[in-house]
């Protein structure tokens, strides 16, 4: 049986393995991860890898190990069992290269060479245009979160965004993002919160805002998150309104129910675009008969006061003729003139009606009306046809029940 003394093996630990260096047996160095040991004497060649595969074998194999690496870089000679980091994940090599040159190529140009190693995620706060993104890489894009399912480089412009690679991306966690106040021309991501008009609004898909809100929201870009009130001040109808607008009209406020501009007032019956949101009064001092009245107004005529129930319009015509035959008196139009409404007379008269009186309306046709001394008394009989230009006001004027309330009665000294 053949005897070993160990006093007589001696390991010369050369360090890291070099190029165009004499090594002799039993020399031990470090190549990567791994040890190993000097089994035939040689200068070493510029490759470790040659002189390993050389018949026979320069080197045994000493020790095993992984070798941290860092970050995978291009253009990086990679040895066995280096271990880098690559998006979320980490991968240790299991066979010697040299990476790819560009950052486009990635470590997928030699995923072969590579073994996946562990599984993680890397955070790289928003997504970005023209980014080198890996698997398992985390970006935020609006109110979600996103993990990358397949190397790629993002889109080049905001406006294509990452939904232009949405395939390449899962939901990670779906969250929400308050962007403050809609604005024009913005591009908007799924869940961004806006606030617009009184309420807040959640995006529903991606887009680059238009010029109005009304026009996305109608499209089904925006959902409504919550709703709110905001006072806008007096009614307009030139002003753009959203829901939770509070306007006041009169003595009441109404709330806006809808994104809308139109010409009908809030205090419209069965209106689409208003709620009433509180009853009021608005005082109006005495009554006049030039003035139109909104809803809720208080006035005050002889001895009482009274409150408009409904919108209380006055209208000034002008007569052009009256006809004896039938006792009408011809105007151009009869808009917002209404059976009941008391007409006054001013300046030269004709058809044998003074300013000093107070007539009613009896009946109204396209260019005509008729009237009465009384309330829903006989027709005025006109006694002759004539002509000219005579004024007159047509008024809902208190104490029509049809347009205004008593609240009290009293006396005027």
């Amino acid at each position: 049986m053949a005897e070993f003394k160990l006093g007589r093996i001696r390991f010369v630990w050369k360090n890291t393995w070099s190029p165009s260096t004499t090594y002799y047996i039993d020399d031990v160095v470090r190549y990567g991860a791994r040890t190993y040991i000097c089994a035939v004497g040689h200068t070493s060649a510029s490759d470790f890898n040659t002189d390993l595969e050389y018949g026979p074998t320069r080197w045994n194999q000493m020790s095993d190990g992984q070798s941290w690496t860092g970050d995978w870089n291009v253009s990086t000679l990679y040895k066995l069992n280096d271990v880098v980091k690559y998006g979320g994940l980490l991968y240790i090599c299991n066979d010697s290269h040299t990476s790819a040159a560009t950052t486009a190529s990635g470590l997928e140009a030699d995923q072969a060479k590579w073994t996946l190693y562990a599984e993680g995620f890397d955070w790289k706060d928003d997504w970005s245009t023209s980014t080198r993104y890996k698997v398992n890489d985390l970006v935020q894009y609006g109110g979600y979160t996103y993990v990358c399912n397949l190397y790629h480089t993002s889109a080049a412009t905001t406006a294509s965004g990452l939904e232009a690679d949405q395939a390449k991306w899962d939901t990670f966690n779906p969250g929400i993002e308050y962007k403050g106040t809609w604005v024009t021309s913005t591009r908007y991501k799924l869940n961004d919160v806006v606030k617009y008009g009184a309420g807040l609004w959640i995006c529903a898909t991606q887009h680059t805002a238009d010029a109005a809100f009304l026009t996305d929201s109608t499209a089904g870009r925006w959902t409504q998150f919550t709703e709110g009130t905001e006072f806008e001040s007096i009614w307009n109808s030139a002003t753009l309104y959203q829901p939770g607008d509070v306007v006041q009209y009169g003595g009441n406020q109404y709330i806006a129910k809808t994104v809308h501009t139109d010409a009908f007032v809030p205090s419209s019956v069965g209106s689409a675009n208003w709620d009433l949101y509180s009853e009021g009064f608005k005082f109006q001092s005495a009554w006049a008969g030039g003035t139109s009245y909104e809803v809720g107004e208080v006035v005050s005529l002889g001895g009482y006061t009274y409150l408009a129930i409904q919108d209380s319009p006055s209208t000034t015509v002008t007569v052009t003729a009256v006809t004896a035959s039938n006792d009408t008196f011809t105007i151009a139009s009869t808009t917002g003139i209404v059976i009941g409404m008391v007409v006054r007379f001013t300046g030269t008269t004709f058809g044998n009606v003074f300013t000093s009186a107070r007539y009613y309306v009896k009946t109204v046709a396209a260019g005509n009306i008729t009237i009465s001394a009384t309330p829903g008394g006989t027709t005025f009989n006109i006694t002759a046809d004539a002509a000219g230009t005579m004024s007159a006001t047509v008024s809902a004027e208190p104490p029509n029940t049809t347009y205004w309330s008593r609240l009290n009665a009293g006396i005027s000294w």
